[in-house]
């Protein structure tokens, strides 16, 4: 049966195993082997089973340690493979190692776009023979497997951050446009309804408050935790704009109830301001045209210079009988524009007695005339009279009782009704120029008879007297109406007094933004596997069978008793006899002692 043979020797400084196929038993050398079994796998392939001579490894020899890329546990499956079949060669190994790091690298690209932050450490230098390419190959690949899976992790932890960041970004953002599309609209409401109160005259005091929500701190959250805490503080933010909106709502109505209010007070003062302004008007205009007709008419009266009135008073109508005779009277008068009424400046009074028509029980019966604006005289002395008869007074006692000038008196007429004795007094200077006295009716009292009457009971003791009144006037007849009374103007209503109301203004705290999330970071490095050069031994040439060797003819000397030699070649035996086997055996030896020799040589050379 055929086995395969390694050799174990160092090519430079590379360990280096090189096989021969060698038939039989190979001979004992000073050179370790290594010995492999070969099982067929189920697919037919070869697994080698390589035991290796302890050689001490060189300096520069790289060991290869698993790369760190990221402290999370990677979760994602990676397509790069963590091992190859035991029969793989170094080239083979080093495609496949170099197609795993293609992987790995677009990854790494993949991830770069994602927002990772990606480094790339040195290249680790591996050399692989065809010992171990298998088991260093392996190890290549199960390290840049987990380096594949760190990246994905990263790339897809970056990508959910990132994610969870538009997700948060766009809900705030949303909610945001539509608080402050609420607040900015109940803010505008209560701003026109405040403008609209200030000028109906509502004293309105604006403030601003700042509402802080209770929000959480997003400051380096990320994913989950991130879009969590802003779905809390968007919930805030909500409330905290409701609250605002609601309490602005209040207050728009409120100052909306003030402003109807005011305008209701104001409409009601206006309403009747202007009903007493249109009668105080109204009032006002009708006296300026009185006054205006007077001004009119005393115009009229100035132009007319002095002026008579005359007349007769029949005093037998007045006192029944009991005092008969006419007054006949002429007064001179005209218009003093600096007294503003008519002044009498002569009196012209004539008396014709006549006899009484009845006689009395003794009382005197007195009249006298004088001006409008003079005293009269008072005489209510009870007891003075008895039984219808003056008891102390007569015509000339009372005389002296009213010449005072005070009372003005221009005649004086006093008669006894039972003896009919008379007693008379006249002066027509008495008083005079004296002014005229405007009646209501526009007409002026030029003078008036003052008569002395007798009142009580006769039948009655002591309750009898006698006092002045006015029994007649004279008065003359006037285009000029009386002065008008000023008119009593209506009080003006006050203006209410404002009415005060408070607007409040929120400003509520934005609502805090998503931090960018800070980039994964993540690391890998690549391999650069170095192959080792496999030598195949030559095969030696068959060795050339020796010549003979030339024999030189010389002299025979005497022969001597010896043995026949008969000349023969002086090569092995070639026959397949008992020396064949060991022949060939010797032959293979040597050549496989000649190659073994010849690799000694060349490595001690090179050391």
């Amino acid at each position: 049966m055929q086995t395969k043979k390694y050799k174990l020797y160092k090519d430079g400084k590379s360990l280096v195993i090189g096989a021969i196929a060698v038939a039989g038993v190979i001979a004992t050398t000073s050179v370790q082997s290594v010995s492999a079994d070969t099982t067929a796998t189920p697919n037919g392939s070869e697994t080698q089973a390589v035991k290796t001579a302890d050689v001490k490894p060189d300096d520069k020899q790289v060991a290869l340690q698993p790369t760190k890329t990221s402290e999370a546990t990677p979760q994602f499956k990676s397509d790069v493979p963590t091992s190859v079949p035991n029969s793989t060669t170094q080239d083979k190994a080093k495609e496949t190692v170099d197609k795993a790091q293609d992987t790995v690298k677009g990854s790494a690209d993949d991830a770069k776009k994602s927002g990772v932050e990606v480094t790339q450490k040195p290249t680790q230098d591996v050399t692989i023979n065809q010992g171990n390419a298998v088991d260093e190959t392996n190890k290549v690949l199960s390290d840049l497997n987990k380096q594949d899976q760190a990246i994905k992790q990263a790339t897809v932890t970056q990508q959910a951050n990132t994610q969870a960041k538009q997700q948060a970004d766009t809900k705030r953002d949303k909610a945001v446009k539509q608080g402050q599309s609420d607040l900015g609209q109940a803010t505008t409401e209560l701003k026109t309804a405040v403008d609209k109160a200030k000028k109906s005259g509502v004293e309105v005091t604006e403030k601003t408050e700042k509402v802080t929500p209770k929000f959480k701190d997003l400051k380096g959250l990320t994913g989950k935790a991130l879009t969590d805490a802003m779905a809390h503080n968007i919930a805030e933010y909500n409330k905290a704009i409701a609250g605002a909106v609601s309490k602005e709502t209040q207050d728009t109505k409120a100052i909306e109830a003030l402003r109807q209010q005011r305008d209701k007070a104001m409409g009601d003062y206006r309403n009747e301001l202007a009903r007493v302004t249109k009668v105080n008007t109204d009032r006002k205009n009708a006296y300026d045209k009185l006054v205006l007709d007077r001004e009119t008419a005393i115009k009229a009266a100035i132009a007319k210079g002095d002026q008579h009135y005359t007349g007769t008073y029949d005093l037998n109508g007045y006192y029944g009988g009991f005092l008969n005779g006419k007054v006949h009277y002429d007064y001179t008068y005209h218009w003093d524009n600096a007294k503003r009424t008519f002044v009498v400046t002569k009196v012209d009074i004539r008396f014709d007695s006549q006899s009484p028509d009845k006689k009395g029980a003794g009382f005197w019966d007195t009249v006298y005339v004088q001006g409008p604006k003079f005293a009269i005289p008072q005489d209510s002395a009870k007891g003075h009279i008895q039984g219808g008869a003056d008891i102390t007074e007569n015509g000339d006692t009372l005389w002296q009782q009213i010449k005072d000038p005070k009372y003005g008196v221009l005649f004086y007429l006093s008669q006894n009704n039972k003896t009919g004795q008379v007693v008379v007094h006249q002066d027509n200077t008495a008083g005079v120029p004296y002014e005229a006295v405007q009646l209501p009716n526009g007409d002026y009292e030029l003078a008036r008879f003052i008569s002395r009457n007798r009142q009580g009971n006769p039948g009655v003791r002591d309750s009898e007297y006698a006092n002045w009144i006015i029994g007649n006037k004279i008065v003359a007849h006037s285009d000029i109406p009386a002065e008008p009374t000023p008119p009593t103007y209506e009080k003006e209503p006050v203006e209410p007094a404002p009415l005060k109301g408070t607007a409040t203004y929120y400003d509520v705290e934005a609502l805090p933004k998503a931090d960018t999330p800070a980039p994964q970071k993540v690391s890998f490095n690549l391999y650069n596997m170095k192959t080792t050069p496999v030598e195949t031994p030559k095969t030696p040439e068959a060795p050339k069978a020796p010549e003979a060797p030339k024999v030189t003819p010389t002299a025979t000397p005497a022969p001597t008793p010896q043995a026949k030699v008969t000349q023969a070649s002086i090569l092995p035996h070639t026959g397949t006899t008992e020396k064949t086997g060991s022949s060939m055996l010797t032959a293979f030896a040597g050549i496989a002692s000649l190659g073994l020799l010849g690799a000694m040589s060349k490595f001690k050379k090179k050391h």
